[in-house]
């Protein structure tokens, strides 16, 4: 009986740790293959971004250009690197956090919860919009097209 619930107990630590990495993970990309966010190729763990991931954009050319809405946790932009949004949206649950360039194209960002805007890059947004909790964003920021606060709030800190 013991060594059956010491197998157990492996199994559920083997069940968890695999659905943690399914669930959310550090995505990178690397620009692989060429500029298109959808290609697994372009990414340093072969599968696109998904909901809940933390991706990083590297200064590795080319840059992805978005040829779909998509969701992530947080958005980093790498010194040197960029990202553009083309006629897509982005929605993010946490940071953005840019040090090179946002292009925002004519598309939109989706700030949803309790989020930040902050490094030392260029934010060219078209479309903002913050859904829900509070956007606190520490950059300047450029808005060429719509802010929109459907609910929630939207303040700079310094």
């Amino acid at each position: 009986m013991k060594k059956n619930y010491k197998n157990f107990i492996v199994f559920c630590i083997v069940c968890f740790l695999g659905l943690q990495s399914a669930v959310a993970g550090f995505v990178t990309w690397t620009g692989g293959n060429d500029d298109n966010w959808a290609n697994p190729s372009n990414w340093n763990t072969n599968t696109v971004p998904i909901t809940g991931d933390d991706v990083t954009i590297s200064a590795a050319a080319p840059y992805p250009k978005l040829t779909g809405n998509v969701s992530v946790k947080s958005l980093t932009i790498a010194v040197g690197a960029s990202l553009n949004l083309q006629d897509k949206q982005i929605t993010i649950t946490d940071k953005l956090d840019n040090n090179g360039t946002l292009a925002g194209g004519t598309g939109a960002v989706i700030f949803n919860g309790n989020t930040t805007i902050e490094g030392s890059g260029t934010f060219n947004f078209y479309n903002l919009t913050v859904r829900s909790g509070t956007l606190t964003y520490k950059s300047d920021i450029t808005i060429k097209g719509t802010l929109t606060c459907t609910a929630g709030d939207f303040k700079h800190d310094t």
